[in-house]
């Protein structure tokens, strides 16, 4: 992600403007400056709102298929290795390893993922 260095050079040419060579300053000063210089860049002239327009509408419908693959890639992460019904609820000890539900795991001497000996289990919860 991040900023565009045009915005980055706009925020420090209206910091030296503003505050001189100081350079000591807090972090918040920046912010402001970067996202007043974020605000003004991102309003469009009225010759490019058709055609901008019409491309973030594509790039929304391909951004919400982006997410929705990536929310099913998260919960298939989240499913227990060996019954692949539950969420894995139990860490692996002492590997750590988050990979079986609290009916699989006590079966388990070796951990699924990197074949270490089990020395014990910890229960999680994911908020």
């Amino acid at each position: 992600m991040g900023y565009q260095r045009e915005t980055i050079q706009t925020a420090i040419q209206r910091f030296h403007r503003r505050y001189g060579n100081r350079t000591n300053c807090s972090a918040e000063i920046l912010v402001d400056i970067i996202g007043n210089t974020q605000q003004e860049n991102a309003q469009p002239t009225d010759d490019h709102n058709d055609t901008e327009n019409s491309h973030n509408e594509t790039n929304d419908l391909s951004t919400g298929d982006q997410l929705v693959a990536e929310n099913r890639r998260l919960r298939r992460q989240r499913l227990c290795r060996v019954c692949q019904d539950k969420d894995a609820n139990i860490a692996m000890l002492p590997c750590g390893h988050l990979l079986c539900c609290s009916d699989c795991a006590p079966a388990m001497r070796k951990c699924p993922a990197c074949k270490a000996i089990v020395k014990g289990t910890v229960r999680t919860f994911l908020v």
